[in-house]
């Protein structure tokens, strides 16, 4: 009787147990892409566990020839600076290239290692995508900027063909009288058409403020300072809004 090969869909707690957790971690090391990897997270608790490990990573970029990090950026004099810290154990020489141009100011990241920045030309910005570990930066068309910006996020959809979306959530700066919300405006750019365009709006008090916000699975989560959700998913391109699950 020949052995009998199990789909990777099929895969689940049952199939985990077959492999040791050395093998696991010894296969999931060797990928190659950070799209692999977040499939794998979800393939069972013990892998996405393992993933998450203080070690994974770091082996995981070494292999990979990956940077992993973040940036911290600081205003001195009205000038944006940046400097990339590397929490992979990169040496000096690989992370000198994650460099970004003075006075450029980050708006967005995510885990592709795709910024979106700001320069100031005159009395405005003009945006760009960058890739500091290549050195790519190339200038965007403009959304609205006579609306304030509110936050900025970015989403990769695809890497062969690349394609990205760059969320802008915006509103008038100054607030109208005799009105208690503000409009928050719902920009996308997105790669393949080149274009900003509107698709969205939605009212916020003017009290409430977006204090932080993740992105996952293509959705943007944004967090108030009253414990409301305002989301923005990618696959209809529309904002919802819900409160905090009660403790």
């Amino acid at each position: 009787m020949g052995s009998q090969e199990i789909p990777f869909s099929d895969m689940g707690s049952d199939q985990e147990s077959t492999l040791s957790d050395d093998m696991v971690f010894e296969i999931l090391t060797r990928l190659k892409s950070l799209e692999t990897l977040d499939a794998c997270k979800l393939v069972c608790k013990g892998w996405e566990e393992m993933i998450y490990e203080s070690s994974f990573m770091h082996l995981f970029c070494r292999r990979s020839r990956m940077l992993s990090g973040f940036f911290i950026q600081d205003i001195v004099d009205n000038k944006f600076f940046s400097m990339f810290a590397a929490i992979d154990g990169s040496t000096s020489s690989d992370v000198s290239i994650a460099r970004l141009p003075d006075n450029m100011k980050i708006l967005a990241s995510c885990n592709h290692g795709i910024l979106c920045c700001a320069k100031r030309s005159g009395k405005n910005y003009r945006y760009y995508v960058c890739k500091p570990t290549t050195q790519q930066l190339q200038p965007l068309p403009n959304p609205k900027l006579r609306y304030e910006t509110v936050s900025v996020a970015v989403m990769v959809l695809g890497s062969d063909p690349f394609r990205y979306k760059i969320v802008r959530i915006s509103r008038q700066g100054v607030k109208e009288p005799m009105k208690e919300y503000y409009t928050y405006r719902c920009e996308i750019f997105d790669s393949k058409t080149w274009r900003w365009r509107e698709v969205e709006r939605i009212k916020v008090r003017y009290s409430e403020l977006i204090i932080d916000s993740v992105t996952a699975n293509n959705v943007v989560y944004w967090l108030t300072n009253e414990g409301n959700i305002i989301a923005f998913h990618e696959a209809d391109e529309l904002l919802y809004k819900f409160s905090l699950p009660e403790k």
